[in-house]
């Protein structure tokens, strides 16, 4: 029987998480080649302990491995980073396997055999699970679902399953092209990172399975129409079919709970659940690693970069040309050039907003290198001093 390839995207924040979940694979799958991708230079630590078979993980695989540059990880935020990987990754494992690849978000746990995924590939090459497979009938619903929905994407991306056919070959390399130019937090462009482009595959591929049975990537936003009941943890059940994996998405910030109070739904088996995962994130070193920065949030002096500075750099390729080592510090540094212009007071005065943000990047576009600038910032003081006055 052939191995199932199973990958998941991560920085050191999420190791705890994503150790559960390994874990959980190989526990239901042993047959399972598991691979980390980690979005940033693994520490000596992590790559001893890889070493010597202490980790879950089989293979440790890092930017380097797929041919990502550190200037453009630099146009990403984490989120960005993490997400914008996952494509490249995934025509990485199909060439290096040969065979087909199951993708899941390290904040989930399986819980049964992913056989009946990977059987689903041999009559199709992409199996996609949509946030909402069944018409809301609730407002309150309609409105934290439905129409979330709309604005980040059909599918959940926590998973998906790919096989290694033509046509999943195709639909890796599709993705990855997007990815790697236009996988941004930008709702207002109609971009969520990843997802958003996910909703033109089955426009845009044969042979797409959308799998709407309800014991699969089991979450937040379908406990309105999924009951969860059983034992912790290996008697769970929903609706009345065995528990296959369950996506713990946003439990850092007790999403799940606060949508269960919103939409008043009865979730005690739900509660227990979440209560089991942090005990197994805890004990995979949660406390520690949660804490963990990520290499790429700094310059190299320590300097946190700030979301207008990715942004700018990313959308001006004559900077991109100019300061091709963006981290870097110092005398002729693309933080230099930023300090030299202001972009602080900018930042400070378009803060808040994303579209902001993007307003504060353009007119640092047009204003930079000439005499406007310097005089857009004396009026901007002026106008502040009248202000402070009324």
């Amino acid at each position: 029987m052939e191995k199932l390839t199973v990958y998941t995207s991560v920085t050191l924040a999420y190791l705890a998480k994503a150790r559960v979940l390994a874990r959980s694979v190989k526990q239901h799958n042993p047959d399972t080649q598991f691979y980390l991708v980690l979005c940033e230079p693994p520490p000596e630590w992590l790559v001893a302990s890889m070493t010597t078979g202490d980790e879950p993980f089989d293979y440790l695989v890092t930017p380097d491995d797929l041919g990502i540059a550190s200037a453009w990880l630099f146009q990403h935020d984490v989120v960005e980073a993490c997400t914008s990987v996952k494509a490249t990754a995934l025509a990485y494992l199909q060439s290096l396997t040969n065979s087909a690849v199951i993708y899941l978000d390290p904040d989930t746990v399986v819980f049964r055999s992913l056989r009946d995924i990977s059987d689903l590939l041999a009559d199709h090459s992409i199996v996609l699970t949509p946030h909402c497979p069944n018409a809301e009938t609730d407002v309150d619903a309609i409105a934290l679902n439905e129409i979330s929905c709309l604005a980040h994407g059909v599918y959940n991306l926590g998973f998906y399953a790919v096989s290694a056919d033509p046509t999943g070959r195709e639909f890796a390399n599709w993705w990855k092209l997007r990815l790697q130019h236009f996988c941004h937090d930008d709702i207002p462009r109609g971009l969520f990172t990843d997802q958003r482009w996910i909703d033109l595959v089955p426009a845009q591929f044969e042979r797409v399975k959308i799998l709407r049975e309800p014991q699969y990537n089991v979450a937040s936003w379908n406990l309105t129409q999924r009951q969860l009941s059983g034992g912790v943890p290996n008697e769970l059940q929903v609706n009345g079919k065995p528990l296959c994996f369950y996506h713990f998405s946003g439990i850092n910030l007790n999403i799940p709970e606060q949508m269960a109070r919103r939409l008043r739904i009865e979730v005690s088996a739900v509660h227990q659940l979440i209560a089991w995962y942090r005990e197994r994130c805890d004990e995979q070193g949660e406390a520690n690693l949660s804490r963990s920065r990520w290499y790429y949030a700094n310059y190299d002096d320590g300097t946190p970069i700030t979301r207008a500075q990715r942004i700018y750099y990313r959308q001006n390729a004559e900077i991109q040309r100019k300061y091709p080592t963006p981290f870097a510090t110092g005398e002729n540094s693309y933080l230099e050039f930023l300090r030299s212009r202001g972009l602080d007071e900018i930042e400070l005065e378009f803060s808040g907003s994303r579209e902001s943000l993007h307003l504060a990047a353009n007119r640092l576009r047009a204003l930079e290198s000439t005499w406007q600038y310097r005089a857009y910032l004396k009026v901007r003081k002026f106008s502040r001093l009248l202000s402070a006055r009324r």
